[in-house]
This record gives structure tokens, C-alpha cells and sequence, in this order.
């Protein structure tokens, strides 16, 4: 007896502790009528029991076996999945030695032209056909076995005779039983992979342009029903067909597939998360150099910053009636009053807005009161606002540097004598503004000392 390499066709006598280190795969090679042959695997199996593969390779594994009715001799083959198999020949297949017995059956899977013992493929989500060689010298009653079939993880495996025309769901610790002519020899079978629907799409142009798709393509038989829902589970389309769908009209978002089909393994389903990404992710964002603006002899001077992403123009409105379509432009406001400034930032077909509030105020006493009696001192470290009676038509207090940015905000609580903490200021001067509750602005400066 000795270890054979089939790929060399040689044997490899040799080796003088029997130890094998480097094969993928060997062959025993009998030269007596009943050999026995006993192995100690160390660290050449993982998982499952009894098959032979590469060191740390996690490999789902099925057995088929072949037995005759006319004797004790079997042969068994393996096809089995690893996640960087090729469709062609790679270190994970093995070629196939047949038994010189003569009254032995054989079975061998094909790959092309070649007769495997071990056939790998890195997974069963494509519709494939395996073609099964089998050689029964004796003839008569026959058995496949198939066993850890689950292990694939495939979707649905089907047996098809391709003398009686039969096709057989192939399931755990499933025996298939047949006869055979005497001395047959050829593809009696195929393994057959029925995959699974492919699921892709087609991104949307803008968020809410209705321009996305999903693309469900089936090339398997029978009639499959599609349920496509969104992120909120409002269903978007529940249809039973047996063609491929195209479901348009999305916009940018999740969506989840769900397809399932009574077929010859039963209830198949399978379930898909799908997203819908914008093309052009388009998206609007701006600065500006202070929410609070003062006029100085008139004028309030805007100045803004533009962070938009992807964008290809622009439309800048400031709320007074004027736009610009500079990328960041400088705006003048020559009256007091809230605005709103807006972005709109475009590319081809696609728009993205933002907007913010502005406030513009100027160094005068209360407008549209009249007789107002306020009055703004210093003492200590506190400013004391007298409102003299106003406090009742104020909606806020402000306090502002000279730059016109609010350092302090009070919008609650006002009352008559008003005082306004100033420790954490520098000296300087300040501007107190209040805000009346008809809109209107009423602004005093004030001189803060510390020293």
C-alpha cells in the first residue's frame, strides 16, 4: 500500500514516518484485494468529522455516496463551499481515482471535463448545475446518500435524473434509490442549484427626486411573490409573478425585499435590505458673521461663509427682497427689522436649502412708544435697567459687544428695575437691546468698567 499523488500520477514512497504535512488532498493507492487502512488526523480536519482539507479552513461540506445492491462496495464524493473558491479548478478540488475493483460503483462530479473527488465552489446564491458521473459494473439496485447537506447553506438543491426525467429535493440524510444497466458508465445526475433572486438598485438623483429603483432578478422557474416595504413598513408593492420586477418611483431611503415561492424544497424565502443612496448627495450649509447686526450710520454689513457640499449654484435670498447668486456674497441691510437669510444650492435637478434668522437693531431709543422712560447705569458689578413701566412690552433683554454678538440673553422674568449680571464681561462698551413685543427694537450703549 502507498500514499498516491494523482496529480503526478506518482507514488509517494518515502516517507518513513507516514506523516503527511503539505498535501490538500491524497489517495491510497491498494495493491492487496482488501486493504485496511487506519488514520490519525492531528491538525488537518476542521469541523467536519472525516473530511480531509487545508489547515484553518472553514468549509461547509455534503457527502454523496454510492452503494450497490449487489455487494459491500461504496464511493463517496464531496461538494462543499469556502468563501474564496473559484467556479474553476483551485488548491480546494481534488481529482478523482476510481477503484480498479470491478465490482465497485463510482461517482465523481464534474467540472468541465474533469472527474472530481472534492468540488468546491464559494457559494450557492447562482443558479448552477453539477453534473454527476457515476460507473456501476454490476448494475441493478443502487443508492445515493446524501448527508450534511444543510451545511451549504444553499437555498434549495434538487437531484435530477437525467434517464427518468425525475427531479428529487435533496435533504439531510436523503437516500435515492436506482437502477442501473450493467456496466454503465456516464452522467446518470445532476446536483441541481436553483440560487436566488439577485437584488439590486439604482440610486435616486436628489432626496426627493422619485427616481430610484429596485431590480429583482429571477432566473428560476415558478411563480414568486415580492414584497417590497419602507423604512416606516408601508408597503410599496406586493405582487406574485413569474418574471423579474423593477420597482421605480423610490426615493433615497431603506427598504427591505422580502420574496418567497412554494417550490419542490417547499416554502423557499429570502429577505434583502436594500438602500437607496442620492447620486449627487447634495446638501446646503452657510455661516454668516453675526445672527445680530447693527446699523452704523445707516448701514448693517452681512458677511457670510459657504459650506455647501456638491453644489454647482447658487441662490442666496436676505429677506428683504434682494438675492444673490455669488458663491458667498456681502449684503447691506439700511433697516431694522428680523430676516430671514436663505441658501439654495442646486446641481442639475437637484436643490438643497437651509436658512437662518437675522436680527438688525440700531443705537436709538424705544421706537413706537411713546414717552418711554429707560435708563441704563452701571453699579458695581451689575448693569440696572430701568424700564419705567415697559416691562410690560418687552419680550427680551440683550446684551451685545460692540461686534454685534449676543453675550446675553434674558426672555423671562422682566420686571420694572431690572438688574443684569456683568462679572463676566471686560470693560468696554456694551449695547442692552430690547426686543418689544410688537417687534419692535429699543437700544442703549453703555460703558462697562471693571477696574
Amino acid at each position: 500500500m502507498e500514499l498516491w499523488n494523482e496529480l503526478t500520477g506518482n507514488s509517494a514512497m518515502g516517507l518513513t514516518d507516514g506523516n503527511i504535512q503539505s498535501s490538500q488532498g491524497f489517495w491510497i493507492h491498494a495493491i492487496s484485494p482488501v486493504p485496511s487502512v487506519d488514520f490519525q488526523e492531528n491538525d488537518k480536519t476542521v469541523n467536519a468529522s472525516g473530511i480531509f482539507k487545508a489547515p484553518g479552513v472553514e468549509a461547509a461540506v455534503m457527502s454523496v455516496k454510492i452503494s450497490s445492491g449487489n455487494n459491500v462496495f461504496w464511493d463517496r464524493i464531496v461538494i462543499g463551499t469556502v468563501d474564496d473558491a473559484d467556479e474553476q479548478i483551485d488548491q480546494y478540488d481534488q481529482y478523482k481515482l476510481y477503484a480498479p475493483s470491478t465490482g465497485a460503483p463510482n461517482i465523481a462530479s464534474m467540472s468541465g471535463t474533469l472527474d472530481m473527488a472534492m468540488n468546491y465552489f464559494n457559494n450557492w446564491d447562482v443558479p448552477r448545475s453539477i453534473p454527476l458521473k457515476i460507473k456501476t459494473p454490476t448494475g441493478g439496485a443502487h443508492s445515493l446518500f446524501f448527508d450534511q447537506v444543510s451545511d451549504l447553506n444553499a437555498s434549495c438543491l434538487v437531484l435530477h435524473d437525467n434517464i427518468l426525467g425525475t427531479d428529487t429535493p435533496i435533504t439531510d440524510s436523503m437516500t435515492y434509490s436506482f437502477n442501473s444497466m450493467f456496466g454503465y458508465e456516464g452522467i446518470r445526475f445532476n446536483i441541481v442549484s436553483m440560487g436566488r433572486p439577485n437584488t439590486s438598485s439604482l440610486d435616486a438623483s436628489c432626496d426627493d427626486s422619485g427616481d430610484g429603483e429596485i431590480i429583482i432578478n429571477n432566473s428560476q422557474s415558478g411563480v414568486w411573490t415580492y414584497v417590497i416595504s419602507d423604512d416606516n413598513g408601508l408597503n410599496i408593492t406586493n405582487t406574485s409573478t413569474a418574471d423579474s420586477i423593477i420597482q421605480a418611483g423610490l426615493n433615497s431611503g431603506i427598504y427591505y425585499v422580502y420574496i418567497t415561492e412554494n417550490s419542490l424544497c417547499g416554502t423557499v424565502s429570502y429577505n434583502d435590505t436594500v438602500e437607496i443612496q442620492n447620486a449627487t448627495p447634495l446638501t446646503s450649509i452657510f455661516g454668516v458673521s453675526s445672527d445680530t447686526l447693527l446699523l452704523m450710520s445707516g448701514v448693517a454689513e452681512l458677511q457670510t461663509t459657504n459650506l455647501s457640499v456638491n453644489g454647482t449654484s447658487y441662490l442666496w435670498s436676505f429677506g428683504d427682497g434682494n438675492t444673490s447668486n455669488l458663491s458667498a456674497p456681502v449684503h447691506f441691510y439700511n433697516t431694522i427689522g428680523t430676516y430671514t437669510v436663505e441658501l439654495e444650492v442646486v446641481n442639475g435637478l437637484c436643490v438643497n436649502s437651509s436658512d437662518t434668522i437675522i436680527y438688525v437693531s440700531a443705537i436709538t431709543g424705544v421706537q413706537g412708544h411713546d414717552n418711554p422712560q429707560f435708563s441704563l447705569f452701571q453699579s458695581g458689578h451689575s448693569l440696572v435697567l430701568n424700564l419705567g413701566g415697559l416691562e410690560m412690552l418687552t419680550d427680551k433683554i440683550e446684551v451685545l459687544d460692540m461686534a454685534g454678538r449676543v453675550l446675553d440673553r434674558i426672555d423671562s422674568g422682566i420686571s420694572e428695575r431690572h438688574l443684569i449680571g456683568v462679572q463676566n464681561l471686560a470693560s468696554g462698551i456694551y449695547l442692552v437691546r430690547l426686543t418689544m413685543s410688537d417687534g419692535t427694537y429699543a437700544t442703549q450703549k453703555v460703558p462697562v468698567n471693571l477696574y
